[in-house]
């Protein structure tokens, strides 16, 4: 029987937090959610993630610095 993300873990902890996720990144425009996939999430540098997008690297630095003091406003707001 296959077991599910949440059940691997021993709870809904798994899920829930891929689910906030999902939520906080539709919070964000198109272009900061997805530097910060393919940086904060894949793992990739910054200069491969610029390249991906076919940005330069200071916009892709722009766009992460800009995504996470949104990130961390959305999430300062939930824990209040």
């Amino acid at each position: 029987m296959a077991r599910s993300a949440s059940d691997a873990t021993g709870g809904a902890s798994a899920g829930s937090a891929v689910d906030r996720l999902r939520w906080l990144l539709t919070e964000l425009p198109r272009q900061q959610a997805e530097a910060v996939v393919l940086c904060d999430v894949m793992g990739l540098s910054a200069a491969e993630a610029a390249q991906t997008l076919c940005l330069g690297l200071e916009r892709l630095r722009r766009l992460l610095s800009a995504a996470h003091e949104r990130l961390a406003r959305l999430m300062s707001t939930e824990a209040a």
